[in-house]
Order: C-alpha cells, then sequence, then structure tokens
C-alpha cells in the first residue's frame, strides 16, 4: 500500500462518538505514517469533482459514474444499482468509499486522470453527442 486517502465527513450529532471516531481514526492515520504510506486527505466536493468534473454532482451520479468507468467489471456489477436506504441493499457507503479511492489514485498519480477518467468523460460525451438511431 503507497499511499490511502480519507474523506473529510461530517461530525456528527453524538459528540462522544464523533471524539471516539476522531481518536481511532488518528491512531489508524499515525500507525500508517510511521509506516511510509502516504495520507491523502480530500474533500467530499474534491472527489466529486475529480470523477465528475462538478464538485457538486449527486451520490447518484457518482455511483452511475464508477459504472461507467468500470463496466464489465464483474465486481462492480455486483454492487447493483446506487441504494442509500438503510437496508439489505445498501451499497452508498462502498460507492462512496470506491470513489475515494480513485480520487486517492488520481491525485497521487495525475496520469491516471488524464487517461482512465478523461477517456471516460470524451466516452460519455461521444454516446451523448451520437445523432439518434445510430
Amino acid at each position: 500500500v503507497q499511499a490511502i486517502g480519507i474523506e473529510d465527513g461530517f461530525v456528527g450529532k453524538n459528540m462522544k462518538t464523533a471524539l471516539t471516531l476522531a481518536r481511532v481514526r488518528q491512531g489508524i492515520i499515525t500507525g500508517l505514517m510511521m509506516n511510509g504510506v502516504q495520507v491523502v486527505y480530500l474533500q467530499p466536493s474534491l472527489v466529486r469533482s475529480i470523477l465528475m468534473q462538478n464538485g457538486s454532482a449527486s451520490k447518484e451520479e457518482v455511483a452511475a459514474r464508477i459504472n461507467f468507468i468500470y463496466q464489465g467489471d464483474e465486481r462492480i456489477a455486483a454492487l447493483g444499482p446506487f441504494c442509500d436506504k438503510n437496508n439489505k441493499q445498501k451499497n452508498s457507503d462502498i460507492y462512496d468509499a470506491i470513489g475515494v479511492g480513485i480520487a486517492t489514485s488520481c491525485t497521487i498519480n495525475p496520469h491516471l486522470k488524464e487517461s482512465r477518467l478523461e477517456n471516460s468523460y470524451a466516452n460519455k460525451r461521444r454516446r451523448v453527442n451520437k445523432p439518434k438511431g445510430v
């Protein structure tokens, strides 16, 4: 592992839980850094901006982009369509984590963004701009 990405999220309402999570998180980060792992902090809007070229994109749009980039990948297909409901099908946290991973990779290796993501943007534009019936 060369690097990990951490999305700065919101704290929530329960201060005791937030404090406990912050301590655990900092312990993990310290351990990683002591072992030479680069830690990349990302704001949610930056993750969306890297994936979507739009920092205000919805979670559903990000999930659709991930499915588009990795179309044909059985592991992504197995996630199914985006679901943010609290039930067995909830997969929004998984899509968030994949998005953070992609954004982290693009942050530490800018050529990845220029290749894979730019190609996906170009392919999507070509599909959108095709005349009807083609």
